[in-house]
């Protein structure tokens, strides 16, 4: 795996591991995560979810600057700029990015580890909308399954305790992998199933 992976893998479990999982394009464009949300964005894993109607002007960094949604033509402005007004510096031509938010696919990661376990996609069914899914089953020899899961947040202790009275219900508390985005170890208080960290 090389470094840019690594560095891929990390910011998508951060912004995963966050209850609102949106970035703005600023943070992905600009500064030490650029080049790994660049591979991200390559692999799809990164998807567009809107535009801001303001964000930090892109002169000051302080004040809160308003995005001009049809700027005048004097303005001459490229595609990859927008008009930013901010109460200090006024008129602020800025790259059209830093209105934009993107968060991660999550559909497009469970498709990468199903296939990954060798399961396939179709297979997987949400415990916890939006946090916990189970992926399904592999046999590790004859009359051993291993029931696979994903979840997000996984540090949170609700959503350690809701996924730990899951698998108790299923009678899975011992057949069952989780793979989450969260650090590990994990707090303790909820005794878990193997938690492997991506």
């Amino acid at each position: 795996m090389s470094t840019v992976q690594v560095e891929a893998t990390a910011l998508l479990c951060r912004l995963l591991d966050q209850h609102d999982t949106r970035i703005n394009g600023k943070a992905l464009f600009e500064g030490p995560w650029a080049t790994a949300a660049q591979s991200l964005f390559r692999e799809r894993m990164l998807r567009y979810t809107g535009d801001l109607p303001s964000a930090t002007c892109y002169e000051c960094w302080v004040e809160q600057a308003r995005i001009v949604d049809d700027p005048p033509k004097s303005y001459a402005l490229r595609d990859d700029q927008v008009l930013q007004m901010c109460p200090e510096c006024k008129d602020i031509v800025a790259p059209a990015y830093i209105r934009k938010t993107y968060q991660p696919a999550v559909e497009q990661l469970l498709t990468h580890l199903m296939i990954g376990l060798g399961l396939m996609p179709q297979g997987v069914r949400a415990i916890q909308p939006g946090v916990v899914w189970r992926l399904g089953t592999t046999q590790l020899r004859p009359g051993q399954l291993q029931t696979w899961y994903f979840a997000r947040t996984l540090h949170d202790l609700a959503v350690a305790q809701a996924l730990r009275d899951h698998l108790q219900g299923e009678g899975l508390l011992h057949d069952a992998v989780i793979m989450t985005t969260s650090e590990t170890p994990l707090p303790t208080s909820v005794p878990m199933p193997p938690i492997l960290a991506l």
